[in-house]
C-alpha cells in the first residue's frame, strides 16, 4: 500500500498547463483582478495568476460561482487552486500570451495559503519604440505609461462624448496616440478640463489593460481600451510613476523629430476475462455511440486520456449495505431500499474522458471496478487523503491516475444525449484489441452495409459468435465539450469598453448528474449536448474622424 504522502499531488507549473487533464494543482498569486459586467448587469470575475516561476495564465470566475469564490479572492494574495476547465486562449483580445486559459467550475478548490516566493503584481508596460517598429501583437493586452502632451481629436454622437484621442510621450521621447472610448473618454475629458498647466510636470497617465490598434488610414497607430478591465489613472502615487518621472526629467528637448510626429498621424492487469466482455453486447465505435437514441450495452475501443474534475468530486455518498446513494432523513442516512446508515460510505464515481480517432466521450468508473483497478476502497483512500492534510472531497488523489489507460477494449452501458457512459468491464487482451481495430478499419473504408463478423476463435474461445456492428452516421461532435464564449474578448477589434460581452454559458459543462441504471444509485439526468449559440455581432463604434 502506498505511503500517505504519495496520495497528495505536487504543485504543477503554469507553463505545463494544457488540455490533457482537468486536475491541475497550482500555488499562485493573483496579480491582476477585474470584474466584467455583461448583459442584464450579470457579473463575472477575470484574474491573472502567477506562480513561483513568474509564469502567468488567465482564469475566469463565471457568474454561476461568483458568490462561492469571490469573497475570498484578493489582489496580491496567494492561494492553492485545484481543478479547472482548460480551454484554448483564443479570445480576440488576450490578457496574457499563455496558449490556454482556465475557468473555475463547481469542482474547483481554492484555499488561501502563504507562498512568499511568488513575485508580487507588476505592470506590463509596452515600449513605445517597439510599437513604432511594429513589434507588437494587436490581440495582446499591455499596460501604458506616458506623459500627456495634447488632445488631438474628440468624437461626439447623440449629444455625448464617444471617444477622445490624445498623445503620450515616453521617457525616450517617442510619441504615440491613445484613443479611449465611452466611459473612459468622459473620465479623461473631465480630467483634462482641470488641466491648466499648474499640475505637477510631467502629467503622467497610466492605462492598465490597453491594446495596440494598427494604423488604418486616416487614423493613426494608437493605444486603445479593451473591455471592462481597462483602467485609466492620472498621476497615481506609484513607484513606477516616480521612476518614469525621474527618467523623463533627463529627456532632451529635441528628443522627438518632426518626422516622428508626422508618422503618428499617418496500468496492471485487473480486468475481466476476454470471453466475458463480448457476451450480450455488440461493437460500436465512439462516433456511433455519440449518435445512439436509446440506452444499450456495447463494446468499444478507447484510450482514457484524463480525469474530468466535476463539482461532485470523485465519490458519492453511498449506502453501507448496497451501492445506492443515500440522503439524510432525520438523523439517519437512508437509501432507496430504506437501509439505515449512521454515516454515508464514500463510493467511487470517477468521470474520465475517453478518446478514439479524435472522437471523445465521457466514461464513469463506478465503485466496484474502480476499487479493483486501484486496489483500495474509496473510503480508505479518503482516509489517506485526510491524513495527508487534504480534507476537501473535491481534491483528486494522485492514485486516481491509475484509471488513465492506454488503448483498451471497454464494455460500457451507453446512454443517449451525450450523457456519460458507465464502464462495466475492461479487457487488456491484445488479440481482442487487434481484431476490433481491424474491424474499425473495415468499417471506415467500406461502403457496404452488411455487418462484419468477428471470429471469437481468434481470441481464445471455442464458440464462433459474431459481433454485430452498428452502422450509424459518424459525427465529429465532441459530446464531452460545450463551446464557451470568451469572457474578455470582443467580436470586433473596435468594440468599446461599454459594449457588453457576448452571452456566456455555464463553464461547469463537464459536471454530470447522470447515474446510469447499471450502477445501483438513484438516477437523475441532465443533457450536456446543447451547443452554444454564436454571439451576436456587436456594433462597431465609429472611430475618430
Amino acid at each position: 500500500m502506498e505511503d500517505d504522502e504519495e496520495v497528495a499531488r505536487g504543485f504543477d507549473k503554469i507553463t505545463d498547463i494544457d488540455q490533457s487533464k482537468d486536475v491541475w494543482v497550482l500555488a499562485v498569486r493573483i496579480v491582476d483582478l477585474w470584474p466584467v459586467i455583461g448583459k442584464y448587469k450579470s457579473e463575472s470575475l477575470e484574474m491573472i495568476i502567477k506562480d513561483a516561476e513568474a509564469d502567468v495564465i488567465h482564469i475566469t470566475l463565471p457568474k454561476e460561482f461568483l458568490n462561492a469564490f469571490k469573497p475570498q479572492l484578493f489582489l496580491n494574495q496567494t492561494y492553492e487552486m485545484e481543478n479547472f476547465k482548460v480551454s484554448n486562449n483564443d479570445s480576440v483580445v488576450k490578457a496574457c500570451d499563455h496558449r490556454f486559459r482556465l475557468t473555475i467550475t463547481g469542482a474547483t478548490v481554492i484555499s488561501k495559503q502563504d507562498f512568499p516566493d511568488i513575485p508580487m503584481a507588476s505592470f506590463n508596460f509596452k515600449d513605445f519604440g517597439e510599437v513604432l517598429d511594429g513589434k507588437y501583437r494587436p490581440d495582446l493586452v499591455v499596460d501604458v505609461i506616458g506623459a500627456f502632451q495634447d488632445v488631438t481629436n474628440t468624437n461626439r454622437g447623440n449629444g455625448r462624448l464617444r471617444s477622445i484621442t490624445f498623445t503620450l510621450k515616453d521617457a525616450s521621447g517617442n510619441i504615440l496616440h491613445c484613443c479611449l472610448w465611452d466611459d473612459h473618454a468622459k473620465l479623461c475629458a473631465d480630467e483634462f478640463d482641470k488641466f491648466d498647466g499648474t499640475q505637477p510636470q510631467p502629467f503622467v497617465i497610466l492605462v492598465k489593460h490597453a491594446r495596440v490598434k494598427p494604423e488604418q488610414a486616416p487614423y493613426p497607430l494608437c493605444f486603445t481600451n479593451t473591455w471592462d478591465g481597462t483602467r485609466v489613472m492620472f498621476n497615481p502615487p506609484l513607484l513606477d510613476v516616480a521612476l518614469f518621472k525621474e527618467k523623463f526629467k533627463d529627456l532632451p528637448s529635441d528628443a522627438l523629430s518632426l518626422s516622428q510626429t508626422a508618422s503618428q498621424y499617418s496500468q496492471a492487469s485487473q480486468f475481466s476475462q476476454n470471453t466475458d466482455i463480448m457476451s450480450n453486447a455488440k461493437f460500436l465505435s465512439l462516433a456511433e455511440i455519440s449518435n445512439i437514441s436509446q440506452e444499450l450495452s456495447c463494446v468499444t475501443v478507447a484510450e482514457i486520456i484524463k480525469l474530468n474534475a466535476t463539482r461532485h468530486g470523485w465519490t458519492y455518498d453511498g449506502c453501507n449495505q448496497c451501492t445506492r446513494s443515500v440522503k439524510l432523513e432525520g438523523d439517519k442516512w437512508m437509501c432507496y431500499h430504506k437501509h439505515k446508515n449512521d454515516e454515508p460510505l464514500p463510493r467511487y464515481k470517477v468521470e474520465v474522458t475517453a478518446v478514439h480517432k479524435e472522437e471523445k466521450i465521457r466514461f464513469i468508473f463506478w465503485d466496484d471496478l474502480s476499487a479493483s483497478i486501484l486496489k483500495i476502497s474509496a473510503a480508505e483512500l479518503r482516509k489517506k487523503m485526510v491524513r495527508a492534510g487534504h480534507t476537501n472531497p473535491r481534491t483528486y488523489p494522485k492514485t486516481l491516475d491509475k484509471l488513465l489507460q492506454k488503448k483498451k477494449v471497454f464494455k460500457i452501458k451507453a446512454l443517449p444525449g451525450g450523457n456519460p457512459c458507465s464502464v462495466l468491464q475492461v479487457s487488456d487482451s491484445e488479440p481482442l484489441l487487434a481484431n476490433l481495430e481491424k474491424q474499425f478499419g473495415l468499417v471506415e473504408a467500406s461502403s457496404s452495409k452488411e455487418p462484419l463478423g468477428l471470429e471469437m476463435a481468434d481470441i481464445g474461445t471455442s464458440s464462433k459468435q459474431s459481433v454485430s456492428l452498428g452502422f450509424l452516421e459518424l459525427s465529429s461532435k465532441d459530446t464531452s465539450m460545450v463551446a464557451v464564449e470568451s469572457l474578455c474578448g470582443e467580436n470586433d477589434l473596435s468594440v468599446t469598453s461599454s459594449t457588453p460581452p457576448a452571452k456566456r454559458l455555464s463553464m461547469d459543462d463537464t459536471d454530470s448528474e447522470v447515474v446510469p441504471a447499471t450502477q445501483d444509485v438513484q438516477p437523475t439526468q441532465r443533457s450536456t449536448t446543447k451547443v452554444t449559440k454564436p454571439p451576436r455581432n456587436t456594433k462597431t463604434p465609429k472611430t475618430e474622424r
